[in-house]
Parts: C-alpha cells; structure tokens; sequence
C-alpha cells in the first residue's frame, strides 16, 4: 500500500517530514531530513534517526489516536537537537499512520547555552524514566564534573551524602507538580539552587550556585543566637543586680539601721555612745554582708573577664597537664585540708587554647568536687582524655561526691544559681558560670551528668594542637 501526501513533502524547506507506522518503520521523508544522513531511510526504523533518550518518548508517541497530536523536542542520531509536531494522520484496522513535522533548533539550543557557560549557570535535563541526563558546561563546572553529567545516578553523585536521599525524594515528588525549586548542598560545599520544569516527559533544571546567600544566612543565624544569648545574660545580670546584690545591701542597711535606733540615746556621762554585746553582733553582721557583697562583686567581675576573655590569647599551644598543674597550685590550701585524690587516665595531649583560661576551667570543677564531697569520705577525682574526633578532645572530670539531680543539669551553669543553701555550703554559685564561659570562649562545648550519691562527671572539648 502506497501513501502519497505531496501537500506535506516540503524537499527545498528547512522543515523536516517523517511518515511512519506504527511498527516504527518509516514509510516517507523529505529531502530536508535525508540530507542529514548518509544511509537510506525507507523501510528502517525510526530508532535508527533518533537518539537512545528518544526511545521512551517515541513509544509515546506511537499510542496517539487518530487526529491526536504532541509538541516535543526530539535528539537526532547525528546529535543535533529538534523541534517536533507529531500527529496520528491515519488509523486504518490495526495500522496507524504517523506524521512528524521537525525543525532543527540545534543552533539556538548551543546559542542558549553558551549564555548559561558564560553566566555559568547550569542546565541540566533529565529523561523521566530513565536514568539518561544531558548538562551544559555551565552545569559540570557547578558540580565539579569533568565532562557532561549523563545519567541521573550520576547526577546524585555530586550531592552531599547527607542531602542526596532528599535530594531524590524531592525530585521524584516535584515531578508530580510540574514545576518545583528546591536547594541542595554539594560535595565540593557549593549550596546550588534547582529550578525545574516538566516539559514533555523531560526534566528541565536550571542551577545556579547560591553560596554566598547561604553562608550570609548562616551567619547571621550564628550572629542571631549570639545576640539571643546576650540578651539572656542582659536579663540574667539584671536579675543579679535587682535581687543576689540587693540582698547583703538590704543586710547592712538592715542592721545599720537597728544600730542606730539601739545606742542613738545611749550615752555615758561624757555624751560617748555605749556599745554592748547585742551592738557588736550587729556590727559582725554588717561586716559579713560587706564580705558577701565584695565575693559577689569579684566573681561577677570574674565572670565578665570569662565572658570577654580580657587579654587571653585562645590559639595558644600548651600541654594540658600544665594547665591541671597550674590549678593545682590554686587549690594547694583546699586539696591539703580535703584528703583529696586526683588521678589521670593516660597521657595529657597538647591542645589549643588559652593554659591560664583553662587552668581556671580545672581549679572550679575540682574545687566543686572537694565543696560538695560526701562525709568522711576522701575526695576521688579521676580525668580522662579521649580523642572524639580528628579536630577535638573530649575531656571528662569524674568525682564522687554528693551528685546532683540531672533537672538541674542547665542550671548549674548559670551564675548565682544554687542547689543548696549559702548555711550548707559556702560559695556565690558562680564558679560553673565562669566555666561555661570559658569554654564557650574556646568555641567549645560543656555538660555535665551526675547521680545523687553517686557523683557527677563533667566534660567539655578542646581543640587538637
């Protein structure tokens, strides 16, 4: 059976004809699509002219009905990229006829991508249901490729591990929606932002790299939870001034106030004041309220130097048992009077940081385990050294005193807060304080975990030297 449709055979246009059946086999075409090849095209099957990413989009085609029509673009054999109508023409008993009307729109396409090459934005296309893609340079310098990204398991390759699964997800969710953006990290810490669209059973991304936004925005997250975080010691040293202060002024004032109204009209003959007993235990209480006023005054200062780092120098290279010995030293008065034991497991490292700071960090939490030790019990503290990671130590403080309940694992790190009462144990509650401090200042971390009874252990990191 011959078909002729002179009306569609364009030999002198730069439109393209294709007729075939629907067995794929081609039965009519144009000059202008011969000219393309060097082999004869009747009777071969239109795989032979199209690219292996056509094939999924050609089956497609091929289930169109009678008078039906799709707009797509197609890839030749010779790779040159077409413009295609494709209609269902005919459908006689089990035979339909298929005509394609294309035009080559390769030099467009490498015009367009030249732009994304210079402006080095990316263009990437996926064929849906296929694991082929195709990218521009402007992709693969994005990615960090050195050649085209040709498949989509390839593609996912590039993504960071922990994004990729995500990644993926994302992809196959957006697909559903025709049109979607989503962000993503990369291996080589580039953050890129994909555009995509569904056109034609194809995936069509745009890329472009969005580095620079990402890391302005996570500074300013970091810089956001600093000023929280002020904010918070703001309120916390309003509170200190407003009431931990208050109190031992309200002491002297108090009691200076009882003196007065006590020996104001008691006089000896010669008009001097007569001060008893009574008036002498005012005046040891005046002066004690004085002494707390004047701890409390040191270790806000204390606190505030921990939280500046006044002429501390944090890149200093030291050996971590200097700074334990330099501790040592300050509590020379309290380890001899306390029958206390300190052990260390292993070898100290070398670290980075500041020795004075950190002997500072040492002197507090030994000095808490020999306040808060248990009844006649020697005071146990054992440090240990483990390597947490290949820039970090994890340092832990064990002891065993009287531990404290893990509610107020938060709470004793903030200044002036106590777990007892000043007539229990002596102290301002700003030691663990300065330690947080401290450690902060390092950019470190710190946390602590205790059983009543049992004993408390207190970690924080350092940096490797």
């Amino acid at each position: 059976m011959t078909l002729t449709y002179s009306q569609d055979m364009f030999n002198n246009s730069s439109l393209m004809f294709l007729l075939i059946d629907n067995a794929g086999t081609i039965i009519q075409h144009n000059n202008s699509l011969k000219k393309r090849f060097d082999y004869k095209l009747i009777g071969k099957n239109i795989n032979n002219i199209f690219s292996n990413s056509c094939i999924v989009l050609l089956k497609q085609s091929l289930k169109l009905s009678f008078n039906e029509t799709i707009k797509c673009e197609l890839i030749l054999s010779s790779d040159k990229k077409v413009k295609a109508e494709i209609s269902c023409i005919k459908e006689k008993n089990s035979i339909k006829y298929f005509k394609f009307y294309m035009y080559d729109i390769s030099e467009y396409d490498e015009k367009f991508q030249m732009i994304f090459d210079v402006g080095e934005i990316g263009m990437w296309q996926w064929e849906i249901g296929t694991d082929l893609t195709h990218s521009c340079d402007g992709m693969n310098y994005l990615f960090g490729s050195t050649g085209e990204i040709k498949s989509y398991t390839e593609f996912l390759s590039f993504i960071n591990r922990n994004e990729s699964s995500r990644v993926d997800a994302l992809i196959k969710e957006g697909i559903k929606k025709n049109k979607f953006r989503i962000i993503f990290k990369l291996k080589n810490e580039k953050y890129i932002s994909l555009k995509c669209k569904v056109y034609h059973n194809t995936l069509i991304g745009i890329a472009w790299d969005i580095t620079d936004k990402m890391v302005n925005v996570k500074q300013m997250q970091i810089n956001m939870k600093k000023l929280e975080q002020n904010n918070e010691e703001l309120e916390q040293f309003a509170y200190i001034a407003s009431h931990d202060l208050r109190e031992p002024l309200m002491g002297i004032a108090g009691f200076a106030s009882l003196f007065k109204r006590r020996y104001e009209k008691s006089l000896d003959s010669k008009e001097n004041y007569i001060i008893d007993k009574k008036g002498m235990s005012y005046i040891d209480i005046i002066l004690e309220s004085c002494k707390k006023m004047s701890l409390k005054m040191d270790d806000l200062l204390a606190w505030s130097r921990a939280a500046r780092g006044d002429n501390e120098v944090f890149n200093q290279i030291f050996n971590l048992n200097d700074a334990l010995i330099e501790a040592k030293f300050s509590l020379n008065g309290k380890l001899s009077n306390s029958d206390c034991q300190i052990s260390v497991v292993g070898q100290m490292p070398n670290v980075k940081g500041s020795k004075t700071m950190i002997a500072q960090v040492f002197q507090n939490i030994i000095g808490n385990a020999i306040k808060y030790k248990k009844e006649n019990q020697p005071v146990k503290i054992e440090i240990n050294v483990k390597t947490l990671n290949e820039k970090k130590y994890l340092i832990s403080i064990k002891d065993n005193g009287i531990g404290f309940d893990m509610k107020h694992a938060k709470r004793i790190f903030t200044a002036f807060q106590r777990l007892h009462a000043v007539n229990e144990y002596s102290g301002t509650g700003i030691g663990l304080a300065i330690v947080k401090k401290i450690i902060e200042k390092h950019g470190e971390d710190i946390w602590a975990t205790s059983e009543i009874g049992i004993g408390s252990i207190f970690n924080f990191t350092l940096g490797k030297a």
